[in-house]
């Protein structure tokens, strides 16, 4: 798996009046699993649309490995994955029909074969012809996974990827999320449940009002401190 770094610089986003992103400064190493914690309202969804090309920002640089996000947004794309809110399926097609359309705009080689994989990574293969309005919540995550994952990205997004997930569902995306970073994907979640992830996370930023506050090494002792260090930033 190639690895990517991702370098940002002096990053702005405004939406109206509003400045979102204000001069956030961030380097993400190629294979590291990152954490971005923060409350509602952080900037954190927003960052991860700027990474993933969906918004533009207003100003700073962001690169990922080589490429500039703002110049060359088609092979950003084909590096990198995005899990959001919205989950881009389509829900009167299959779980194989979703994702053979996904896999064929990327041109992914070996289609047939990268789709029944990625069904039964994400414990799907039984249900891979039901149609997708059928599927739980968090079948629907699992599928988003891998029609995120379908064109083997080096980098993984992740946007508050436990909203509406019951234990089960947690436990069961949480070991998927295992495997990503088994094979030395860059995966960067972001979250306000800090305890589902600490664990895995290599790093961990505290995000707030547009900017990382606080960068810190996962540690036991950061695990034990992480919830005072949130209020003094945060609270």
């Amino acid at each position: 798996m190639k690895r990517y770094d991702i370098n940002i610089e002096n990053l702005v986003k405004n939406y109206g009046y509003s400045r979102v992103i204000d001069n956030l400064q961030l380097t993400v190493k190629g294979g590291e699993f990152f954490t971005i914690y923060g409350p509602n309202g952080a900037g954190k969804t927003t960052l991860l649309k700027i990474l993933s090309t969906l918004t533009k920002p207003n100003a700073g640089k962001v690169s990922v490995g080589d490429y500039d996000i703002t110049k060359e947004v088609y092979e950003i794309r084909r590096i990198i994955g995005f899990v959001s809110h919205n989950d881009f399926l389509y829900e009167n097609l299959t779980a194989y029909e979703n994702l053979e359309f996904f896999s064929s705009l990327y041109d992914v080689q070996n289609r047939e074969k990268r789709i029944k994989e990625l069904l039964e990574q994400m414990d799907l293969i039984k249900r891979s012809d039901d149609l997708v309005r059928n599927f739980s919540r968090g079948m629907k995550k699992r599928l988003t996974i891998a029609r995120s994952i379908v064109h083997n990205p080096g980098i993984v997004l992740f946007d508050e990827p436990f909203s509406g997930l019951d234990q089960k569902a947690i436990a069961t995306f949480l070991s998927i999320v295992k495997d990503l970073k088994s094979e030395h994907r860059t995966v960067i979640i972001t979250t306000h449940n800090i305890g589902y992830v600490l664990p895995l996370s290599n790093r961990i930023g505290i995000m707030n009002r547009g900017k990382i506050m606080h960068i810190e090494e996962y540690s036991d002792s950061f695990e034990y401190n992480v919830n005072d260090k949130y209020e003094k930033i945060c609270g």
